[in-house]
């Protein structure tokens, strides 16, 4: 029984682990562990991704890597099944810029991508507003193709609330087809804009 609860917790990190990793992540981040329990991470590449987490991405190209994860609670180890990670090149396999426009109460992204050379041609642009409190009370998006060599420009936006102080617009640029087909990985920082009441 303890051993399966240890078996848990090597499972659910080693599930969380991204399976695309962007040229310029520094770690990978592992999900917390609860008390009393330890962890280690286990590279089949450490010249890829080391054994604490650290990222050196290959110049160019991209580099698969195994890792697992072997959790133990000072007398059970267990060692999860691998995970492959995809760890992309350091060099911009994208150029993204993002522009926000006003129009009468609508507030509108506007993200030019250019795909320079990756192999994801999939891009999905969302546009959010957060109020004060964090919370996400707007959303909307769009996703189009970017093969290789193309630009393509994605607009969306939504209606501003008739108070704005303290809210923010974000832009987020991912991989996917629609909020419930993506990896979340992003393809470019995201873009905030605080907005208030003129």
């Amino acid at each position: 029984m303890l051993e399966d609860a240890v078996a848990n917790v090597a499972k659910y990190v080693a599930e969380d682990i991204p399976t695309t990793v962007p040229g310029d992540a520094e770690y990978i981040e592992l999900a917390p562990i609860p008390y009393g329990y330890t962890m280690e991470l286990i590279s089949s590449d450490e010249s890829v991704i080391a054994n604490d987490g650290k990222v050196t991405p290959p110049a160019s190209g991209s580099k698969k890597v195994t890792l697992r994860v072997k959790v133990t609670d000072g007398v059970r180890t267990v060692t999860s099944d691998p995970v492959d990670v995809t760890v992309l090149g350091s060099e911009a396999e994208f150029d993204i810029s993002t522009e926000f426009k006003e129009e009468g109460s609508m507030l509108v992204s506007q993200v030019t991508v250019t795909n320079i050379k990756s192999e994801i041609d999939d891009v999905l642009v969302i546009a959010a507003l957060y109020d004060k409190n964090e919370r996400m009370v707007n959303v909307s998006y769009l996703s189009k193709k970017v093969p290789v060599g193309a630009t393509e420009k994605l607009n969306c936006g939504f209606k501003l609330p008739d108070t704005i102080d303290g809210h923010e617009a974000r832009v987020f640029v991912w991989e996917g087809k629609s909020l419930v087909d993506t990896t979340m990985w992003p393809l470019s920082k995201v873009v905030a804009l605080p907005l208030q009441k003129e």
